[in-house]
């Protein structure tokens, strides 16, 4: 799927299931959850105990379907490539990297980088349009 019909099926869905767990086990069992209560568009934290390969397998259980599998609490490039190649179809970072959204752009992957300031919104935007 383009990165652009991802950001659209994420805006359209409106919710975003964050997926957190102590173990990798528990985090398959809630995406399990979430995915039979409808909620399609999922993000899986760096914060499970290997997350990469939660993210794997995620990916390749719905692939083929309409889920959409992303990852979050991204903090650098190397992650955000990992993820990516793990199956992952956007990033969510909580703060802004360059690296990583050069990174997300030269993979075509949707990124969404925190930002605190205006200026740091706008450098998004250009990056984004630029697409490295």
């Amino acid at each position: 799927m383009r990165r652009e019909e991802v950001l659209k099926s994420i805006l359209d869905a409106g919710v975003v299931a964050v997926i957190r767990g102590d173990s990798k086990e528990e985090a398959l069992k809630i995406v399990d959850a979430v995915s039979k209560g409808g909620i399609k568009i999922m993000e899986l934290t760096m914060t499970v105990p290997n997350p990469i390969e939660v993210v794997k397998e995620v990916a390749e259980k719905y692939k083929g379907t309409d889920v959409i599998v992303g990852a979050g609490t991204v903090l650098d490039s190397e992650t955000a490539r990992a993820c990516i190649l793990a199956g992952a179809q956007f990033i969510v970072s909580p703060s802004l990297d360059e690296a990583t959204l050069k990174l997300c752009n030269r993979y075509k992957v949707t990124v969404m980088p925190g930002v605190m300031t205006v200026k740091d919104a706008n450098y998004c935007f250009w990056i984004w349009r630029w697409r490295s």
